[in-house]
């Protein structure tokens, strides 16, 4: 294998990753309005973190609008490589 094609691989899984990012982020989106939605006909924190396989606490922050630290920093890194792969 050459570098070429090594560095050829790296940009592929990067958008590959992009591309994940992304869906997840579509995903929270929709996750985010769902749980509204049950939270507001009655459904309990707690049975929709059941649900959602979340903790209560995540689901709150998402209620909230709240952006958890790990989602934060997989947008940081993800906008890093964005970054590096331009240059």
């Amino acid at each position: 294998m050459t570098a070429t094609q090594g560095l050829r691989g790296i940009r592929r899984a990067v958008s590959r990753l992009e591309h994940t990012e992304e869906l997840r982020r579509s995903a929270m989106g929709d996750l985010r309005e769902w749980a509204r939605v049950a939270q507001a006909e009655g459904v309990s924190i707690a049975r929709i973190a059941r649900e959602a396989e979340l903790s209560p606490q995540r689901v709150r922050d998402l209620l909230g609008g709240r952006v958890a630290r790990d989602e934060r920093h997989r947008i940081s890194n993800a906008t890093a490589i964005n970054r590096n792969q331009e240059k």
